[in-house]
């Protein structure tokens, strides 16, 4: 399956190089792309329903840094395709934007969850959505200090 993600991604790539899409345009088109990767192979909004099954692949014992490591790489490596671009200065640029991005829908799952606070489903939707995405932001943003300090 992550192989199809890996010719889909490759030919996306193609695609937007033909047609000369801006690069925000393209960092925009691959975090969407990046996201819907991160669902397909998996992952979802419940921690229940976390696919733990990629961090036990090739190993032949438990290995609690082994296996969080395959399990960090199999849920964050669709999101990792924009890093092919060919200056430092766009590659910083498409990981603000990146950022933005990803801070908007945090921002955008807040302010539903305080105008709809009374409503009976507020704790069981959008809280853990809410968790969810504040975590995965997080984690986004120290993956984003890592690249840029990397890229200077």
């Amino acid at each position: 399956m992550f192989a199809l993600v890996i010719v889909l991604e490759r030919s996306l790539k193609d695609f937007l190089s033909c047609v000369r899409v801006a690069v925000p345009m393209q960092a925009v088109v691959y975090f969407w792309f990046g996201m819907s990767s991160h669902f397909y192979q998996g992952n979802s909004n419940s921690l229940s329903t976390v696919s733990v099954a990629a961090g036990y692949v090739g190993g032949s014992n438990y290995s609690p840094v082994g296996v969080g490591f395959l399990m960090f790489c199999h849920t964050y490596s669709g999101t990792q395709g924009m890093q092919s671009l060919p200056s430092i200065r766009a590659k910083i640029a498409v990981c603000g934007l990146r950022m933005l991005l990803k801070f908007v829908t945090t921002a955008w799952y807040l302010v539903l969850m305080v105008l709809q606070r009374y409503h009976i489903f507020v704790q069981s939707v959008f809280s853990p959505k809410l968790v969810y995405e504040s975590a995965h932001a997080v984690t986004l943003l120290l993956l984003t200090i890592i690249s840029v300090i990397i890229l200077l």
